[in-house]
């Protein structure tokens, strides 16, 4: 993904879906994923690969990795560090401003 993201992009669209399917344990819809596999780190992947597509300067550029990290977000927020979810804030209100329907929608 790294040497061509605009050709490579589905790739990491899968992996990001692969960690998504394996890493729950269980889940709530008020609270999202409670528990997860110790097998995978959810800290590393989201400042490795999920944190970085957020703060990429065009909202627009590639719309469903902008949206499967929002989601992400979105589906371990109780895993997260509250202090990184105040920090994210920011990041995740400037796509509201994304002209791709997805990506504003998982924003909201």
């Amino acid at each position: 993904y790294t040497t061509a993201p605009k050709t490579n992009w589905i790739h990491k669209d899968a992996a990001m879906y692969i960690v998504l399917a394996l890493s729950a344990k269980a889940q709530t819809q008020a609270k999202g994923i409670t528990q997860v596999s110790s097998h995978i780190d959810i800290l590393s992947f989201f400042s490795s690969q999920v944190l970085p597509e957020l703060q990429a300067k065009d909202v627009n550029d590639l719309p469903i990795l902008k949206a499967d990290c929002l989601k992400f977000i979105t589906t371990f927020r109780q895993q997260l560090p509250k202090d990184s979810l105040s920090a994210l804030m920011p990041i995740i209100i400037r796509h509201l401003a994304s002209t791709e329907y997805v990506v504003h929608t998982y924003a909201a």
